[in-house]
């Protein structure tokens, strides 16, 4: 959200404004000012919206299912069905930007396919030895059977033994990211 003032925009880099009421508590409201944490932002809110969209659409289509095809209300298990088409569409802007090549729109697919059965740990090298690295590792692994891992770090050089012990070769990619630009997302490297 941004306080509607550029001038503002253009001399802080973080705005928050706190007001005290008269019995003394204050209540502040960060104002967001760049455009990256925005983007993020948005993307987390569409996740959000089509996660919820998806859940009552699913909902409702089990009921009719279970009930020959025949949803009891017919409006609205359309109305449900639009709002997962709107949450998908908008979460599909938002993923491929104004990259709307086969690669982006495949990643896109690739992400929605794995969308609710993906185990996401980000970095937990930090407070790990390697002993405990390969203990988180071997009950992910477990975890793995029944979903998608994917596992975020800095440290390559100290997940990949294990990795390569604990999993088929052809079971993970490694993809590293050499580059990003705003105007164009990530580039990955793959191996």
């Amino acid at each position: 959200m941004k306080t509607g003032d550029e001038t503002v925009h253009s001399m802080f880099d973080e705005i928050t404004e706190t007001k005290i009421a008269p019995d003394g508590t204050a209540t502040s409201k960060r104002y967001v000012t760049d455009d990256e944490t925005i983007r993020e932002m948005d993307f987390a809110e569409a996740c959000d919206e089509y996660v919820r969209a998806a859940s009552k659409f699913e909902k409702l289509d089990r009921i009719a299912k279970a009930q020959k095809g025949i949803p009891d209300n017919l409006c609205e298990w359309f109305d449900a069905l639009e709002e997962q088409y709107q949450a998908d569409k908008r979460l599909w802007l938002l993923f491929v930007g104004k990259d709307r090549s086969r690669r982006s729109n495949l990643m896109y697919c690739e992400y929605r396919r794995a969308e609710l059965n993906v185990l996401i740990v980000d970095d937990p090298s930090q407070s790990f030895d390697t002993t405990h690295v390969e203990l988180l590792l071997e009950e992910l692994r477990r975890a793995s059977e029944h979903a998608q891992l994917l596992q975020a770090t800095h440290e390559e050089e100290k997940f990949r033994p294990i990795l390569e012990r604990l999993y088929p070769a052809d079971s993970f990619t490694v993809i590293r990211v050499t580059d990003f630009r705003l105007d164009r997302g990530p580039t990955f490297e793959y191996g």
